[in-house]
């Protein structure tokens, strides 16, 4: 038991209990009694002696009865408190309640089954204040909701309705803890109260920090505020039932998310890998369902089974998925099924479009005037790889003839993204990816030899790679090539260069990949105008998939996923005033008239959002046009809990548990105790009365 208030009870015993032997050993003005016999003189004698001053007084139960009812009287003028965690009741609190994702989990205690750690927090902390502010006097109160950032949510206050109505605007976060930050408020919020140097802090001198948390992200690294006293008031299951059972423990039933990573395939970029971890906090395997989709729409469905955790390891799977888009758009991951935690079962990431390319393409230069032997439809090659090319809706198309060709190709690093030759033999390894359609690398050690008189023979294509993603969806059985087309790699090929043979004729390869120093390039033995190819669809393909292989880049099309924990930021133009995010809630931010200005816009930080989810931003002129935001954290996930804060000796650590910290006050009890007492006093007195 704890006296809130022990001054005033010493001060009230002190004046009490030495009126009430007072009482008793004050002398009684007797009336004058005869008595029929000297057997009664003695008996009347003996009462006179009770009441001479300074003497010692009688035994009897009507005394003690009145001792007893001054003490309960003095207690409750004490306000008299059990249950609580310490020894010394604060006059000061600092009352911080954790809304991390883990607090969402719903394993809380004291509610109906659907009730999350947040919301047995949240009933608890109301108690506390109840029960240490009821009275009006002698406590005050500060609220703060801590989760990736601390925010107060009343200032230290005497008000206990404006505490209660702070605590009950607390909501959960789908954040991690930050709780350092948390500390750091909350000893700002204190500031100069108590003495940090003092060894024996004065009862109800000292600040008291209560956290409500279930105890997870204590750690080593994070300080009490200087001169406070902090708890843990642990909420959710107890660590001592999640040990290595058979059954494990209702608390450790989830499963989620711990981590994503998208990235275009380097050898086909059409294709998105997904690469996905999921944790198990479930003490034997989990049978689930992972959802993948594409701006909403299922791509792929398939069943996994998470190993089981291992005391406080978790089970771990690792999974990679697959999803065909060459758009830009949202990828999701959900696992399904229900179980203590939601937040964790889903995440986000953004896809973005293919790099349009840069393309220098480099034809034979124009016949002269008056030039005969020029073929009639010699142009026709040049135009139908134009076209094609302009179809792929590159970021820039140049054209230029061979007379120019070198000194474009020279300087072509930095400028162009892909050179395609039309007919043309490049006479210097070109510094970026290229497609020679007709000709050779000698550079590179591929030559191609002088084209043969048309004889009527035909080259065919017999076999070629139908793995390999230049030739995906490409069929060459019908394509043939006049005489002359082979590709011949001479003897002496220069250091560093490989080469792999794609299709081949019957003379030799017909289509080859050259890479060199990290560059790749493709060589094609044959010109448009010397084979049938131009004419067929597969062309089209061929060359749609030569340059998304050339060009994308997998490092620069990885996918973009935030955390709850991140701060998000946008280049906003100058002309923006305001920047709205839509999504799990709504978040309207100001663009600041500073800030680092850059020629797409002002980058402007938006702030952490506190619920995981796909956020649309407007104006549709702000960059990026969506956000995808997860909570992906394994300690969260692992819904650990914990008996103290793991810290130094700097701040107290003390036992969770159902009980208040502050204790539950007596007082009223003592007095209705008082009362009834007051009532035996009177049966006895009375009693007493009637038989004299």
């Amino acid at each position: 038991m704890t006296l809130l208030e022990p001054a005033a009870a010493a001060i009230a015993g002190a004046v009490a209990l030495p009126a009430l032997a007072v009482l008793y050993l004050l002398k009684l003005r007797r009336r004058p009694v005869r008595v029929s016999s000297t057997l009664l003189w003695r008996e009347s004698y003996q009462d006179l002696e009770a009441n001479i001053p300074w003497r010692w007084v009688r035994p009897s139960w009507l005394f003690l009865l009145h001792a007893v009812l001054v003490g309960l009287l003095v207690l409750a003028i004490g306000r008299p408190s059990i249950g609580g965690s310490g020894s010394a009741a604060s006059s000061t609190m600092v009352i911080i309640i954790d809304g991390s994702a883990s607090m969402s989990a719903l394993d809380g205690q004291q509610g109906p089954d659907d009730s999350s750690r947040f919301d047995e927090a949240r009933r608890r902390a109301l108690r506390v204040v109840d029960e240490a502010m009821r009275t009006g006097r002698g406590v005050r109160a500060g609220v703060i909701s801590a989760a990736a950032t601390a925010r107060t949510l009343t200032p230290i206050t005497w008000d206990r309705r404006l505490v209660r109505s702070a605590i009950e605007s607390a909501e959960p976060t789908d954040q991690p803890l930050d709780l350092d930050a948390a500390m750091e408020l909350a000893g700002a919020m204190l500031g100069g109260i108590g003495d940090p140097t003092a060894e024996t802090p004065t009862p109800g001198q000292r600040p008291l920090v209560l956290v409500f948390s279930d105890g997870s992200s204590g750690g080593p690294g994070v300080r009490a505020p200087p001169g406070a006293e902090v708890r843990l008031e642990r909420v959710g299951p107890s660590p001592a039932t999640t040990g290595e059972s058979p059954e494990p423990p209702p608390g450790r039933d989830n499963a989620g998310i711990v981590a994503l990573s998208a990235r275009r395939d380097a050898a086909n970029p059409a294709l998105v890998r997904l690469f996905a971890e999921f944790h198990n906090a479930l003490g034997r395997p989990r049978t689930a369902a992972i959802s993948v989709t594409f701006d909403g729409a299922e791509r792929e469905r398939r069943a996994v089974e998470i190993p089981a955790s291992q005391g406080d390891s978790p089970g771990v799977l690792t999974a990679t998925f697959e999803v065909s888009t060459r758009d830009e758009g949202v990828v999701g991951i959900e696992l399904v099924g229900r179980d203590l935690l939601s937040a964790d079962d889903r995440a986000w990431i953004t896809i973005a479009a293919p790099r349009p390319p840069r393309i220098l393409l480099v034809m034979p230069d124009p016949p002269a005037p008056g030039d005969e032997s020029a073929a009639p439809d010699s142009d026709t090659p040049a135009w139908v790889i134009e076209s094609i090319l302009r179809e792929l809706n590159p970021a820039s198309i140049r054209s230029t003839p061979e007379s120019a060709g070198d000194i474009a190709v020279g300087s072509a690093a930095g400028i162009f993204d892909l050179i395609v030759f039309d007919r043309v033999t490049p006479a210097i390894a070109p510094p970026v990816p290229s497609i020679v359609l007709g000709g050779g690398l000698p550079a590179l050690g591929i030559v191609s030899p002088e084209p043969g008189e048309d004889t009527g023979e035909r080259d065919a294509v017999l076999s070629w790679d139908r793995n390999h993603p230049l030739l995906r969806d490409v069929t060459l059985d019908a394509v043939y090539a006049l005489p002359g087309s082979t590709l011949i790699e001479p003897d002496g090929r220069p250091a560093g260069v490989t080469s792999t043979d794609l299709a081949r004729g019957a003379s030799g390869p017909l289509i080859s990949l050259v890479e060199a120093g990290g560059v790749r390039h493709v060589a094609v033995g044959f010109g448009l105008d010397r084979s049938n190819w131009g004419l067929q669809v597969g062309f089209t393909i061929f060359l749609a998939n030569a340059v998304d292989f050339l060009t994308v880049r997998p490092e620069d099309e990885a996918g973009v996923g935030r955390r709850t924990a991140d701060v998000i930021e946008a280049v906003v133009p100058s002309s923006v005033g305001t920047v709205v995010l839509l999504g799990p809630e709504r978040i309207e931010t100001p663009v600041p008239a500073v800030g680092t200005v850059s020629d797409l816009g002002r980058l402007v930080s938006l702030g952490r959002v506190r619920r995981a989810g796909v956020y649309a931003v407007s104006p549709a002129s702000v960059t990026p046009r969506v956000f995808a935001v997860n909570l992906l954290d394994a300690d969260e996930t692992s819904l650990r809990t914990a008996e103290d804060l793991g810290w130094q000796a700097s701040s107290r650590r003390e036992r969770g548990g159902a009980s208040s910290p502050i204790g539950r006050e007596i007082g009223p009890h003592l007095l209705v105790a008082v009362l009834v007492l007051l009532m035996v006093e009177w049966l006895l007195y009375a009693r007493h009365a009637r038989g004299t």
